[in-house]
């Protein structure tokens, strides 16, 4: 991918980053604004991998609490779907992204009810807002994953390239089209056109295109 969208992580790379920013929410620090820094970072990179939502002022900065609207899902298998739309732009009050993940509907519950217990979790206050109430820098989000991971040692992928919070769109994308989605809904749920999810991600379609045949070699 380019170097805005990030580069996606291994599913192990992955599982230790979480488990570090998982672990810093338990940490005894007794500052209260480093504490909501770390939840909000946390809780945004679940967010960003379970709806595929860009991390920019745009989309994630620009949700509102009364944006997001949760729905019994019409999936045969249950669940929730959760519907967001926008505060400001053009596309404002329109639905942006639909995230029939179960698992990213629960973690933004969670983060909510955290919000709550902190005091921003009014309707009208922004889904990932500072400390303050103000709508959050991302640029402080992502200073704030970039100093967690160089104290873990985890600041690089594998092959080098750094974790950004752009890495956790790139991972989900690439898992989800290893996994066999369709890559028009992967298209549609990233908001993006599938010439882009194409260009974007060849690589992935190649590695997919050599195991089809390799199956079919065997077979």
């Amino acid at each position: 991918g380019s170097k805005r969208s990030g580069n996606a992580m291994t599913r192990t790379r992955l599982s230790q980053v979480d488990y570090r920013l998982r672990k810093d929410l338990k940490s005894n620090d007794n500052h209260k604004n480093r504490q909501y820094a770390r939840h909000c970072l946390y809780y945004m990179t679940k967010l960003i991998y379970h709806s595929l939502i860009r991390p920019i002022n745009k989309e994630i900065g620009a949700i509102k609490w009364k944006d997001v609207e949760i729905k019994p899902s019409k999936n045969i298998d249950g669940g929730y779907t959760a519907i967001i739309s926008l505060s400001e732009g053009k596309r404002k009050g329109k639905p942006m992204l639909y995230m029939t993940n179960f698992t990213g509907t629960v973690y933004l519950l969670r983060w909510r009810k955290y919000c709550i217990e902190y005091g921003l979790g009014n309707d009208d206050d922004w889904v990932f807002a500072n400390y303050d109430g103000g709508r959050a820098v991302l640029w402080h989000v992502g200073t704030t994953l970039r100093r967690r991971l160089i104290k873990y040692d985890l600041r690089e992928n594998e092959d080098g390239s750094n974790i950004t919070l752009y890495s956790f769109r790139a991972t989900a994308i690439t898992q989800r089209i290893r996994d066999g989605h369709d890559v028009g809904q992967i298209a549609k749920s990233a908001n993006t056109s599938l010439m882009s999810i194409s260009k974007s991600y060849h690589v992935e379609f190649m590695r997919q295109d050599v195991d089809r045949f390799a199956d079919n070699w065997i077979k």
